[in-house]
């Protein structure tokens, strides 16, 4: 198996890894333009709805969009947040709009496919440990 070689794309600002690329290149081939980025209250209202069922509160809100830290940054640090809890992946077996990563107000984007793909990584993390632990258990 070998590694393929990136596509080049018209808009080589955009992506920022390996993979973006390749996403890229197949919406410039399809003559699709990419979404408009979202801004940090879209973002935090997203990544609620999607971890937690509930909008984000204005506390949550103000800290997040006042954070001077990077967006990619503080986007991770409120994501580990939310499933950091040992109950979350209880919780997202009920949030079926998590593994499906849509939202009704835009486009995908590159931090919706993120919340998606921690989301399931995440999960499946922690139903495996639960998983192993009954076993001992048993044993």
């Amino acid at each position: 198996m070998t590694d393929p070689t990136p596509p080049d794309v018209r808009d080589g600002a955009w992506p920022q890894t390996t993979i973006d690329r390749f996403v890229l290149a197949k919406l410039e081939a399809a003559g699709m333009k990419l979404a408009a980025a979202a801004d940090r209250r879209t973002l935090l209202r997203r990544v609620t709805y999607d971890l937690t069922g509930l909008p984000p509160t204005w506390k949550a809100t103000q800290d997040f969009v006042n954070d001077p830290t990077p967006t990619h940054e503080v986007f991770e640090n409120i994501v580990e947040t939310f499933l950091e809890p040992p109950g979350y992946g209880e919780r997202a077996a009920f949030l079926p709009g998590v593994y499906q990563g849509t939202h009704l107000d835009t486009r995908k984007t590159k931090v919706d496919e993120l919340i998606v793909n921690i989301t399931n990584h995440v999960v499946t993390r922690r139903d495996n440990e639960d998983l192993v632990s009954r076993m001992d258990n048993l044993a």
